[in-house]
């Protein structure tokens, strides 16, 4: 019984000393660096189209087929989008 009790606690102790990767954003597919000069932190998700319409309620001029991506902190901040947990993560 002892040895039962020793190795469960070695077993939860080894599984709570393992560090979880967690989802970064320049590691997932749908990241998209915006040149070689910028850092990743200004990195855009290719899953979330910015919404045109604010283009035009800002300038009044309206873009025809100009994709524009939000920026992955944008979309980490959001649940409806990816979220803290990066919900729509996919590894490269």
């Amino acid at each position: 019984m002892k040895y039962i009790i020793v190795f469960l606690i070695t077993y939860i102790f080894l599984i709570s000393s393992l560090e979880i990767e967690p989802r970064l954003c320049k590691n997932c597919k749908f990241f998209i660096k915006q040149t070689i000069l910028t850092p990743n932190q200004f990195g855009k998700c290719m899953l979330f189209l910015q919404n045109k319409e604010s283009d035009f309620l800002v300038d009044g001029m309206h873009r025809i087929n100009i994709n524009k991506y939000c920026y992955c902190s944008t979309a980490r901040n959001y649940d409806y989008m990816c979220g803290k947990n990066g919900k729509k993560f996919e590894q490269v």
